[in-house]
């Protein structure tokens, strides 16, 4: 099983990315995280990355609010409605920027824990998700259609006639551009 070694920072439990382990043994591959816990009972938790401090957090928005409540971004989420759509909308988009970073920086060193959108319960292949066109979370590649229809991040309006494909697209140019 996979595990991150802990590192507790005000109560809460923050997750270190680059002290990655799987049967205590350092991880030297790209794998996806999935829904499964340690130990193999139940669904674990989530965990989110900051896109400020870079560190993975099961419960980001109480992070954002105490850790980078002077943030731009984080000050105009919290001046929102609380159970608004809007707000709702906003904390999605900053974790998704965040989770972009990291998976990001995950491809690029070849080895870590991609972040998904929807985790499965049995591991898959990385190369079965694509990046969302609008809001860049990985989405495994036969699902993708779907989270187009309810996108949070997609503007009003827009359909996507072929996601599969604008997906890989985007893939192809992201890899010349890093090359």
């Amino acid at each position: 099983m996979v595990s991150l070694k802990e590192q507790t920072t005000d109560g809460d439990i923050v997750y270190d990315s680059d002290e990655l382990c799987v049967n205590n043994e350092p991880l030297n591959k790209v794998i996806v995280a999935t829904a499964g816990s340690a130990n193999g009972k139940g669904r674990s938790q989530k965990a989110q990355c900051c896109i400020y401090c870079e560190k993975l957090d099961y419960k980001l928005h109480k992070h954002l609010e105490q850790q980078h409540s002077n943030e731009i971004e984080v000050a105009k989420i919290l001046n929102m409605p609380k159970r608004s759509k809007e707000r709702r909308r906003a904390w999605a988009a900053i974790t998704a920027k965040g989770n972009n970073l990291h998976n990001t920086k995950v491809k690029e060193k070849g080895m870590g824990i991609l972040i998904p959108k929807y985790r499965q319960s049995k591991e898959q292949d990385r190369k079965k998700y694509l990046s969302c066109e609008f809001c860049r979370m990985l989405i495994i590649s036969t699902d993708l259609y779907k989270h187009h229809r309810s996108c949070v991040s997609k503007p009003d309006g827009v359909n996507s006639d072929a996601p599969v494909k604008i997906s890989k697209l985007l893939e192809a140019c992201a890899s010349t551009e890093k090359a």
